[in-house]
């Protein structure tokens, strides 16, 4: 059952190229019930280490995927060919299979038709002659509804007395996996129940058969003869995943006298077998209409149902199952063939399966004397550019710890100031007269100049590069004096660029008067939206609805990003949604930390600071929006697989042109990205700028 929820985390872990794949054959609980579970996280990625995970139905996928939805924080998409997929934070698409399980379905009909069965059919309707035989085979366990299905017959009975003596119920108990005596408290209520209908409406109206009487269990002859004779099956389970019983019934019948098949709504196979009346177990009235509904429906009409649903379960049999299971796990894998695979501690015990590019590679100072190693790109460089991320790049442990003591209030803000050490080792950097430093940060610039406002020769970018502050050497060379950007907005939310340190220059071509309209909707869509709140910086806006509920707030976001299109030109803004952050961004168009970082270089490479050499590069980051960085510098070394908007963007600067190995970008964490290297934390970057200082 459950318990093996996490065996695909185990397998994985031992053999990481496996083909990988788990079928849930129990039904799958709705989100509200995942939900409660202690170890959900650790459940969810387990299952999500698979390339493929099966379910019955699709109510069982769609809890499923919701699950992944609401728990896992991970989202679906259609696959090519009709199937669902599951797109990981990880980078990998898991497919999702809706594959009812069969029967040996040529076993039961040859059965079926041999002369054995046929004369225990016989001998069935003679000990039943002149009376309906309706069958009942369930497990001794509570959700196999037989105590309210009892219920429901006597209600029939009640109901419609024409059919007192013209009925009867023959009712199978097998053995269940339940402790033997929860089972013997089963058994004795069935009996129960059985006695008072006896009593009330006949001894001959309803019968058991059950391995604990005498005779003992059934013979599988014995069981098809019981299907081949019956003119209904009743099978009103409350709950049931696999239940292969309406399988077995379908096949052993008589094409020419076929019987109707009655089905709780809520079993797995209800689905896929047409023909077949359903019904809510819990509504005695219902159980009782269909089951008269059944008794009187003439032969032909039997014969039309018997049809629909025959030729599926004679098809799809246990080796057509496992065959298609093993085709599309197959496909599953293939999705992934281009990556590798590693598991990631994500904290509390739960392990993330994270697929990297094969070509993703640890970042290391490296041997000095080999060419192309960082060290050694660095050390003959006469150039040398480092554009940094901030938050979740360079804000350590050890940097936390340094400021906590100074915190009147522990808002995230104040706990991200720079520590006097991280100071010391971007001065240390940025004085070497060889290198140019730029932090690239999505702050306001006012917050980035009070913290790195002193050390002159330190670049910022805020707020993505709507504003460049030039490094002091650079901007002298470029002969850049500081202009105030355009205002937007009411006069006390106009950035005015006053109180600031060094030359500041903004990259904003239009006046931000959209921002008073869109500021208006996302109040509205905030009052309407609980757990969402906004973020006003100089020039952008950030609606944020990670605290939402994960489906309203996705689908708020796409209705606010809609509305936003029709109200201010897209010729002013970009709307970017960060969906794994549930983050609506608007900004002035065109400005982002990829064409900033290329509009720095461009402006490098006009400068009296630039050499004839090509300069070395290190880009670092660890969120969606540092990508930009990362694909605009592959687009301007010429990478094949560079994105399209960032090879427009590099051809606006057609003098920035890198060499791949001189060039290395960086993604902070094991993460999906399209960064060349990778380092663990920011503890190690930090360590690496450390050595890169101490080389001069």
């Amino acid at each position: 059952g459950y318990g093996c929820l996490l065996v695909p985390e185990f397998v994985r872990d031992a053999m990481p190229l496996a083909k990988l794949g788990i079928f849930v054959h129990t039904p799958w609980p709705t989100t509200d019930v995942v939900r409660c579970l202690p170890e959900r996280l650790r459940i969810m990625h387990a299952m999500l280490s698979a390339d493929i995970v099966g379910f019955h139905t699709y109510d069982y996928a769609r809890h499923f995927l919701s699950a992944c939805r609401r728990v896992a924080g991970t989202d679906f998409q259609a696959v090519a060919g009709g199937r669902l997929g599951v797109k990981t934070q990880s980078g990998r698409t898991v497919l999702v299979e809706i594959l009812h399980l069969g029967i040996n379905s040529t076993f039961f009909k040859d059965l079926a038709e041999g002369e054995k069965v046929k004369a225990t059919v016989d001998k069935i309707r003679k000990e039943h002659e002149g009376k309906k035989i309706v069958i009942g085979v369930d497990h001794l366990d509570l959700v196999k509804g037989t105590l309210v299905k009892l219920q429901a017959y006597e209600r029939f009975l009640e109901a419609h007395e024409e059919w007192k003596d013209r009925v009867v119920l023959i009712q199978v108990l097998l053995p269940s996996w339940n402790p033997p005596e929860e089972q013997k408290k089963i058994r004795t209520s069935v009996l129960k129940i059985v006695d008072s209908i006896q009593k009330n409406y006949g001894e001959k109206c309803i019968k058991v058969l059950d391995s604990k009487m005498k005779g003992g269990a059934l013979t599988v002859e014995e069981t098809v003869a019981l299907y081949r004779a019956a003119d209904a099956a009743l099978i009103s389970t409350f709950w049931d995943g696999l239940n292969l019983i309406p399988y077995e019934f379908t096949a052993s019948q008589d094409a020419k006298r076929p019987g109707v098949l009655i089905l709780s709504e809520f079993m797995g196979c209800t689905r896929s077998l047409s023909g077949a009346l359903r019904v809510n177990p819990w509504s005695l009235e219902s159980v009782s209409d269909k089951l008269n509904h059944a008794l009187k429906m003439d032969l032909k009409a039997r014969i039309n149902n018997h049809n629909r649903r025959a030729p599926y379960v004679l098809s799809h049999t246990t080796q057509r199952w496992a065959r298609n299971f093993l085709a599309d796990l197959d496909i599953a894998k293939s999705l992934q063939r281009d990556l590798s695979f590693v598991h990631v501690e994500q904290g509390a015990g739960v392990k993330q399966l994270v697929g990297f590019r094969k070509n993703f590679t640890h970042l290391q100072m490296g041997d000095p004397s080999k060419a192309g190693s960082l060290v050694s790109e660095m050390d003959k460089a006469e150039l040398r550019v480092f554009f940094l991320d901030y938050d979740g790049t360079l804000i350590t442990e050890d940097n936390l710890e340094a400021v906590q003591d100074d915190l009147a209030a522990q808002d995230y803000t104040r706990r991200c100031r720079p520590s006097t050490k991280l100071l010391t080792l971007l001065n240390t950097l940025a004085s070497d007269k060889r290198n140019i430093v730029f932090l690239v940060s999505g702050r306001e610039r006012r917050q980035l100049d009070s913290w790195f406002g002193r050390i002159e020769d330190l670049g910022l970018a805020a707020e993505k590069g709507c504003f460049i502050r030039w490094p002091k050497r650079l901007a002298q060379a470029l002969g850049k004096k500081s202009a105030p950007p355009p205002a937007g907005g009411d006069a006390k939310d106009s950035p005015t660029g006053r109180g600031l340190t060094g030359v500041w220059e903004s990259a904003m071509r239009e006046r931000c008067e959209w921002k008073k309209d869109v500021l208006r909707l996302l109040k509205a869509y905030t009052e309407r939206t609980d757990g969402s709140y906004i973020e006003q910086k100089e020039v952008s806006l950030s609606w944020h609805y990670d605290a939402a509920d994960p489906v309203f707030g996705q689908n708020q976001a796409a209705e606010l990003h809609r509305y936003i299109e029709k109200i201010v030109s897209g010729a002013l803004i970009d709307i970017t949604p960060y969906a794994y952050h549930r983050i609506l961004e608007i900004k002035p168009k065109g400005v982002d930390k990829g064409s900033s970082v290329l509009h720095i270089l461009d402006q490098i490479f006009k400068s009296t600071i630039n050499t004839k050499n090509t300069p070395f590069v290190l880009t670092a980051g660890d969120e969606a929006s540092d990508e930009r960085m990362f694909e605009a510098l592959a687009a301007s070394y010429g990478a094949p697989k560079a994105a399209a908007w960032a090879t427009s963007a590099a051809a606006n600067h057609p003098q920035v042109k890198l060499k791949a190995s001189k060039t290395f970008t960086c993604c902070v964490g094991m993460k999906p990205s399209s960064a060349q290297y990778f380092v663990y934390n920011q503890r190690e970057l930090v360590n690496l700028l450390g050595q890169m200082a101490r080389l001069g």
